[in-house]
């Protein structure tokens, strides 16, 4: 017998309603992660992404929720790179639930996992979703039917979520 990570799916639901974040109200593409802002979370992928995202000239925001470690060197250099208009640390939350229903994706950019819960979360609140191909993922994303797996890379992260971005019926078709 496998036993997963076990969700609340009627909790995580209701919980999802309790509030619009008010940083999710510009009207834009908006992406979250949620995770503890640690080496093997990706923080530095997403980065990587999201500046060829914005040098691509996309118009989204893309929403970190949780602390950790690397906060500190994630804030240098989302400076360093002029990324604070598309970049918003949301630090910890007591209620990430409304961070995910919110947004239009849901990425997951990891150097490593094991069975993902933000990844159930966000299956359960109907997210499109692009993770990096790390332990776990295939299997709860079935690559292309209800969401994109890629390497561990951000030039490919960058380019699945600009599958995405381009492709609203896909994203529509995914969270379904």
């Amino acid at each position: 017998i496998v036993l997963r990570n076990i969700c609340a799916t009627d909790q995580v639901c209701q919980k999802a309603l309790e509030f619009v974040p008010e940083s999710y109200k510009k009207n834009v593409i908006h992406i979250t992660t949620v995770g503890r802002m640690t080496k093997e979370k990706g923080a530095d992928i997403a980065l990587e992404a999201c500046k060829e995202l914005k040098r691509q000239g996309y118009k989204f925001c893309w929403h970190w929720i949780g602390d950790g470690n690397c906060a500190d060197v994630t804030k240098h250099k989302i400076k360093e790179n002029g990324l604070e208009d598309v970049f918003v640390l949301e630090g910890n939350q007591i209620n990430p639930y409304p961070f995910i229903k919110n947004s239009d994706i849901y990425v997951q950019p990891s150097y490593y996992e094991a069975y993902s819960t933000t990844i159930t979360e966000a299956k359960i609140l109907h997210r499109p979703i692009v993770t990096t191909d790390v332990g776990g993922m295939r299997d709860q994303i079935e690559h292309g039917k209800n969401g994109l797996i890629v390497p561990v890379d951000a030039l490919r992260l960058s380019q699945a979520i600009q599958v995405l971005f381009d492709d609203s019926k896909l994203r529509e078709d995914f969270s379904h």
